[in-house]
């Protein structure tokens, strides 16, 4: 099946549109050249996931949408990825960073694999990327109508034996985080009862 094109709120899109225009010291954004060849990846949800869940059976279940990004081309810079954060009320978004370099390069190299890959033909995908902070990992995320039929694609740099680019099923990527979220866990009580103890 086709990678779904996600449509973020218009409440997301149009803050992404005003910076682009303020950077551009225009009045009003041009039509963004990843509008036309972006696919998929022009606008995906981020997510994050505790290492508590990850250590426990939750795994990904959790996940909580943090933010969109939104790619944008600039003439001096490059392709970047406008991050939109998501408030505490229905409706309200900000501005929260923007992203430019390496991750935002792989992941649009990234895009016409990820459209042909032969894996996700057995359900109805969408992009999102995946932040798992306290483990320094960032993944693509191809989620599926069931968490059992997700894939994950780590991006540089990687750590904890994960390999960028390469694309693995949740079983067997959350068979690796969960012991690297494991032991973050074990080594976090243990700092905390040393600084209970004034150690």
């Amino acid at each position: 099946m086709p990678i779904k094109k996600m449509t973020a709120p218009k409440e997301s899109v149009a803050l992404s549109h005003d910076w682009a225009a303020k950077r551009a010291g225009r009045k009003r954004a041009a039509k963004s050249r990843s509008e036309e060849d972006e696919g998929a990846l022009l606008s995906h949800a981020v997510y994050h996931a505790s290492a508590a869940d990850l250590a426990s059976a939750q795994g990904l279940k959790n996940a909580r949408q943090v933010a969109w990004r939104h790619f944008h081309y600039h003439p001096k810079e490059g392709y970047v990825a406008h991050e939109i954060r998501i408030g505490d009320q229905p409706g309200e978004h900000h501005f929260s960073a923007v992203h430019a370099g390496q991750m935002v390069e792989q992941m649009r190299a990234l895009g016409p694999t990820i459209e042909s890959l032969q894996e996700l033909e057995k359900d109805n995908y969408e992009v999102a990327l995946l932040r798992l902070s306290a483990l320094k990992t960032v993944a693509i995320w191809l989620r599926g109508s069931q968490r059992k039929n997700d894939y994950l694609i780590p991006l540089k740099p990687c750590f904890h034996g994960l390999v960028a680019g390469q694309l693995y099923t949740s079983k067997d990527f959350l068979a690796i985080v969960k012991k690297v979220a494991r032991a973050y866990q074990k080594h976090a009580v243990s700092q905390s009862a040393d600084d209970m103890k004034g150690g």
